[in-house]
């Protein structure tokens, strides 16, 4: 257990009832729950900054009794403020986390519950859709003479081409190339359609390529010897 000088240092806006309980939890975090440094240093961080925040707001060190008697109006004033820096939801999101972690421990080990934590929201994250491939990038990646430096097996080339060739080329998800049956594989002959079974079950046709039909035809020929 570090020395109360430690504890002084490490928080020195918290009572020294808080800092203790913030050291045995980063103890916790590395011995039970084996966290990785880079992780912990974060969450102290976060804890750290939080704690720094109420101590400033609420006009003197973060008790133990004050944190269970915090409202959802303080831990919003301290988003509210962290927000006002610069700081992204995501980032937000991952510092509530920390917070949060914190929190839990103290209620677990009898510390007391701070309920205010768990009444607000982690702010939302807008989702954002998945570039498509330039078609520079998507030619780059079926090249196999492009690839011919890298220390993997042909068929691995002839699989990655024609996969990619099925999901640039044909439109099919994924899942759907993958489960592809091999009686069901465009040929280098076919041109026209080729008839899917999609999510739900539900079927559709896809347009076929010769140049499709040929690169699965080069990934499956190995397989059939």
């Amino acid at each position: 257990m570090p020395h109360t000088t430690q504890n002084k240092e490490l928080l020195p806006f918290a009572a020294p009832n808080v800092a203790a309980e913030v050291v045995r939890w980063l103890t916790h975090l590395s011995d039970e729950r084996r966290m990785s440094p880079k992780t912990a240093e974060a969450y102290l961080r976060d804890v750290q900054q939080f704690l720094g925040f109420l101590a400033q707001h609420g006009g003197g060190a973060p008790t133990l009794s004050k944190l269970s008697k915090l409202h959802a109006a303080d831990v919003r004033a301290f988003m509210a403020a962290r927000r006002a820096d610069g700081i992204g939801g995501r980032s937000l999101m991952r510092m509530l986390a920390g917070v949060r972690s914190f929190a839990r421990y103290l209620e677990r080990n009898g510390k007391g519950k701070v309920a205010a934590l768990t009444a607000v929201r982690a702010p939302k994250v807008p989702r954002s859709l998945p570039k498509p491939l330039a078609m520079a990038d998507a030619k780059r990646m079926t090249d196999v003479d492009l690839r011919a430096g890298e220390e993997r097996e042909p068929w691995i080339f002839a699989r990655d081409a024609a996969v990619l060739a099925l999901l640039y080329g044909a439109g099919l998800r994924i899942a759907e190339a993958l489960s592809l049956k091999r009686e069901d594989a465009p040929s280098p002959a076919q041109v026209g359609t080729l008839t899917i079974k999609g999510k739900g079950s539900k079927q559709r046709m896809v347009p076929v390529l010769p140049l499709i039909g040929r690169l699965v035809a080069e990934y499956i020929a190995p397989l059939s010897l």
